[in-house]
Order: structure tokens, then C-alpha cells, then sequence
């Protein structure tokens, strides 16, 4: 870690590795868990009769699809965006989170594979561990 005679020169080196971490180790970690609840609550619940799924080719599970992005200095927010089709139409997490069929615009069953990645993350930490090792990585604690 490099020596710093200025304090302002601290702080701003340490929010850029801060924001470093969360953006690599963080969201890597966020990621896998998401995609580990998308395989158990999404794909291995049931198969589709009507369609195709896309999976890692532009689907829930495909990583450009798992986007994360800082709120604020200390604050990553981790989404996934994929859309129902390539058009652009709503999100399909989210209908598939909640359950909402956008063959006939009814509900169907609820798979929260969001809310499960959540409390599992929750549950484990893996996302704080994810965090320490990062920084540990990068010279910090």
C-alpha cells in the first residue's frame, strides 16, 4: 500500500479500492449466488414446452444480463436486467420473480430467485467475505 502525507489523499485512494472491491470480488460473488438461485428456483423447476430457453445466451443466467452498478461511494447495486425478449420488452426477472406470465398476462407461479439470492447472501455473508478478501487482496486489511 503506498504512503500518503495527506489525508485527503488517503481517503481517496481508499473509496477507489473500496469501490475496486465491490465492483470486482463483490459483484462476482453477488453474481455466482444469483446464478447458482436461478438454476435451483428457475431453470430446474420445471421445463417449457412452448419456448426455448436462452440461459447463458442473453437469458436470467448469462452474466452481461447481471449488472452491477454504485449508488453511491460505498453502495453496489446488483441487478439483473434481462429483458422478456430481445425487442426490449419488460424485465423478465421480474416477471419471473413475481410470478407474472407474459404468454396470456396472467400470474403464474412466483420463482424468487432475487429474494433467495438475498437471504442467502443474508444467511452466509458470502458478500461481506467476498469483500475482505478483496481488500486483503489489495493491500488494505
Amino acid at each position: 500500500m503506498p504512503s500518503f502525507l495527506d489525508i485527503r489523499l488517503l481517503s481517496v485512494y481508499a473509496q477507489k479500492v473500496i469501490s475496486e472491491t465491490l465492483n470486482d470480488d463483490v459483484k462476482k460473488e453477488v453474481t455466482k449466488t444469483e446464478q447458482r438461485h436461478i438454476n435451483s428456483d428457475v431453470y430446474d423447476v420445471y421445463s417449457p414446452k412452448y419456448y426455448r430457453r436462452r440461459r447463458a445466451n442473453g437469458g436470467l443466467i448469462a452474466d452481461d444480463n447481471i449488472v452491477g452498478e454504485m449508488i453511491s461511494d460505498d453502495t453496489l447495486s446488483v441487478t439483473n436486467k434481462t429483458k422478456f425478449n430481445p425487442n426490449g420488452e419488460p424485465d423478465l426477472a421480474e416477471w419471473v420473480e413475481y410470478g407474472l406470465d407474459p404468454g396470456v398476462g396472467a400470474y403464474a407461479d412466483e420463482r424468487p430467485f432475487t429474494q433467495n439470492t438475498i437471504d442467502e447472501l443474508n444467511s452466509t455473508k458470502a458478500h461481506v467475505k467476498a469483500m475482505q478478501l478483496g481488500l486483503k487482496k489489495r493491500g488494505i486489511i
